[in-house]
């Protein structure tokens, strides 16, 4: 099959041989009315604590309770755990790790299908925390709201519908700033790109720790899913920064198909980089990572793929950071204001092959035509060279600005 089909007005035909799926560009569809636009900014007054949602650290109470934080002191980070409902506000937390409110798969569907419960350390944290009056007052407070303030039946409902806030395999980490810390309009978000290179490496890092936590905890779980939704044209509820952890009883199609891709071809994804090599799509890279803007998606994406071929759970050191690094990059080069996705592909623990770990940040800025559903054809604004020359532009700005890691841009060597 052919990649790229060009026609003569202009109009261009991409497959991807990663997802399958398939992309038309079409000339001046960009200057439609229509497009995502970002509302006028309106001043804000800091607090501190911020207090603008409910993942602000001011309302810590508002969330469940906290499975972990990584707390900084004297320039070092450290995790805590086991903290009860009176501890929570002994200090901010640079990034806390709690359970998900409104699980994609709740808690009782893992209990009722496959008979799992609480790990032993889970039940033991869960005791010690509704052991205190604040604990118990907490966790009555989420129940009502999660039900809609439908009255509970006793203490014996609350201790098995609480279950899910300790044991679940769903969860969030929140960085802890709603707005920069120069912020001056609520249009100032602190988003991936605005954190520091070394605070985007502990948000890393603090994911693969809570993605394999969850294989552990549960061994039902077969794949578990990383994703962030940036802003609410990407799916958010919160403008403030988040990242979800997700674990599944399924592989997925797209984990499925690149099984089935890299079982008839073993390299696949390295084949596809250098295709993007070819055709001078590359948007910057490192040792260990690299980013180019991919095609034949449906929406425009900036793929990140790990040139040492690791996965997330066994992914270490240097070339952990380095995807990172890259990751962060094409992050700060989007911008805070612009929506976007970012996605993690790697083969599951007991998937009988392997493929490289790679990252999608995907660019949500157009919305879709309306027939990808009976076409199976998706539209897009932007064709990827415009996307390359766009982060090239805006990376080497913020080098000049010492924001970003190390790094090649573009055709540098």
């Amino acid at each position: 099959m052919k990649l790229i089909t060009k026609f003569k007005d202009g109009t261009i035909l991409y497959h991807n041989p990663i997802s399958g799926t398939e992309c038309w560009y079409t000339p001046g569809r960009k200057h439609r009315p229509g497009q995502t636009e970002a509302l006028p900014a309106k001043p804000i007054v800091l607090h501190d604590p911020q207090d603008y949602c409910s993942f602000c650290p001011a309302h810590y109470r508002h969330t469940t309770p906290e499975k972990e934080r990584l707390i900084k002191a004297k320039g070092q980070w450290r995790y805590e755990k086991k903290l009860s409902a009176e501890q929570v506000f002994s200090a901010t937390a640079e990034m806390r790790r709690i359970a998900n409110l409104y699980e994609i798969i709740p808690f009782d569907y893992w209990r009722e299908n496959y008979g799992y419960t609480l790990t032993p350390e889970s039940r033991e944290i869960k005791e010690n925390y509704l052991s205190t009056p604040l604990g118990r007052e907490h966790i009555r407070e989420l129940l009502h709201h999660r039900m809609h303030h439908r009255q509970l039946v006793g203490d014996s409902l609350q201790l098995s519908a609480a279950d899910a806030f300790f044991g679940g395999s769903h969860d969030l980490i929140i960085p802890k700033l709603h707005f920069r810390s120069n912020a001056l309009t609520d249009a100032d978000l602190f988003s991936t790109g605005e954190m520091t290179v070394e605070e985007h490496r502990q948000f890393f890092a603090f994911t693969q720790r809570t993605a394999l936590d969850i294989y552990r905890q549960n061994p039902f779980v077969r794949f578990v899913a990383v994703f962030t939704n940036w802003k609410r044209d990407a799916g958010a509820t919160f403008s403030h920064l988040h990242r979800q952890v997700a674990g599944l009883d399924f592989w997925g199609k797209p984990i499925r198909r690149c099984l089935e891709l890299h079982k008839s071809t073993p390299h696949a994804v390295q084949e596809h980089l250098q295709r993007l090599e070819k055709l001078s799509l590359i948007i910057c890279e490192n040792e260990h990572a690299v980013a180019a803007a991919d095609f034949g998606r449906p929406f425009s994406t900036v793929i990140i793929i790990n040139k040492s071929g690791q996965v997330p759970y066994d992914c270490r050191n240097a070339a952990f950071d380095d995807m990172a690094d890259v990751v962060h990059a094409v992050h700060a080069a989007f911008g805070a204001q612009e929506a976007c996705n970012e996605e993690w592909f790697y083969p599951p623990p007991q998937a009988p092959v392997r493929f490289p770990w790679f990252v999608l940040v995907v660019w949500r800025k157009n919305r879709h035509a309306g027939f990808e559903g009976i076409t199976g054809r998706y539209t897009d604004v932007f064709r990827p060279e415009e996307i390359r020359d766009r982060l090239i532009e805006r990376l080497l700005a913020l080098r000049r600005s010492g924001k970003l890691a190390p790094l090649r841009i573009g055709r540098e060597s």
